[in-house]
């Protein structure tokens, strides 16, 4: 990874650009059945990262899923940031999914930690969401926003 860091990217084709991350590229260039592409983010209370990744992913992605707690990872409550400013949302709303997962108290084996609070949402879209060959779930942190270049080039 630390070789690709200091690579420029902005003058390359696709079939190059892939190729530094052992791809063919052969998506770009062959027409198949058209990617759906869901972005999957747990969100705890940073509204203007989330603001940020929805603006610069709004025209790559399909639906973006936002799993958010009302617990923190380390077992504190927490308010639920994203259903109390909602509406601050409103020009992104008809591609975002709010996944809230509430945690029991009183069941020990209700984790908090990142993993077991990924996969829960997973399920969730697993159950609600048709999920196909042509489908791809990126899961990612919220600061971690793919660039631009990468999501033309799927």
């Amino acid at each position: 990874l630390s070789s690709l860091v200091s690579l420029n990217f902005d003058n390359e084709d696709e079939r190059t650009f892939c190729s530094h991350f052992g791809l063919n590229g052969s998506r770009v260039l062959e027409k198949r059945q058209p990617l759906i592409i869901y972005d999957l983010i747990i969100f705890s209370h940073e509204l203007d990262l989330l603001e940020i990744r929805l603006y610069e992913l709004y025209r790559y992605v399909d639906r973006f899923f936002i799993a958010e707690s009302d617990i923190t990872f380390t077992g504190k409550p927490k308010q639920m940031y994203l259903l109390e400013h909602w509406s601050d949302f409103k020009k992104y709303h008809s591609k975002i999914v709010r996944i809230e997962l509430r945690h029991d108290p009183n069941n020990s084996t209700d984790k908090i930690s990142e993993t077991p609070t990924r996969i829960r949402a997973l399920e969730q879209i697993y159950r609600e969401f048709h999920i196909g060959d042509n489908t791809v779930i990126m899961m990612s942190d919220l600061d971690e926003i793919p660039k631009a270049r990468f999501m033309r080039s799927l």
